[in-house]
């Protein structure tokens, strides 16, 4: 690996910092930090956007699901933005910004496992956290004969739109946030992200979300 890339690496690691509190399933976490990137890339945000990212279990998200949501389930994925008038073209922390330690969103409203973003003056804007079910994810992936991977591939693009200030509410939003998702997908597939980023630990846990269904 060159200076370059090891420079890369250690840059992708401190703008995307990881949790992981579950057993589920096993993680790529450069690969992760690639499809984030990827996806923050074909949004055009501004460059050195950072976001946390929590890998949790269904107990976990059930309670943040609960406590935000209002709803007493696990889901699959759930973002956290720190601004959610942000659009990533700017904002606390951003170009100009005071830079300093920023919490998570998440982290900030009492979410387990999502730890402080560092960022140096100049950096780019602290955009919030994301929260994954890996138990959801591997469950939704078996549904519909995928890879584990492609399925986290899928997650993780959801969430990045949530938090640039996508939903999908009403029909036209959904429909933009949709065709936002396929080219965010369509990019990391042509990166090779998506088979093998997450693998399921043999005897994992898996239970349905009473929400959940194929998508």
């Amino acid at each position: 690996m060159s200076t370059g890339q090891r420079s890369g690496v250690r840059e992708d690691t401190a703008r995307f910092p990881i949790t992981v509190r579950t057993a589920a399933g096993q993680v790529d976490r450069s690969g992760v930090r690639e499809v984030l990137r990827s996806c923050l890339e074909a949004e055009s945000v501004v460059a050195g956007a950072s976001i946390g990212l929590l890998f949790c279990g269904d107990r976990a998200m059930k309670e943040l699901n609960a406590q935000f949501r209002g709803k007493d389930r696990t889901t699959d994925v759930l973002s956290f933005p720190e601004d959610p008038g942000l659009d990533g073209a700017g904002g606390p922390g951003g170009p100009g910004g005071t830079g300093g330690t920023r919490r998570g969103a998440a982290e900030s409203h009492g979410a387990p496992g999502v730890g402080a973003v560092d960022l140096e003056p100049g950096d780019g804007p602290f955009l919030g956290d994301i929260a994954v079910s890996l138990p959801q994810c591997i469950l939704q992936a078996r549904e519909q004969a995928v890879d584990p991977g492609e399925e986290l591939v899928r997650l993780l693009v959801h969430g990045v739109l949530h938090l640039l200030g996508h939903d999908h509410m009403e029909a036209e939003e959904r429909k933009r946030m949709v065709a936002r998702e396929r080219v965010c997908r369509r990019r990391a597939k042509s990166l090779g992200l998506g088979p093998g980023l997450l693998i399921a630990r043999p005897g994992g846990r898996t239970v349905p979300s009473p929400g959940s269904r194929r998508r």
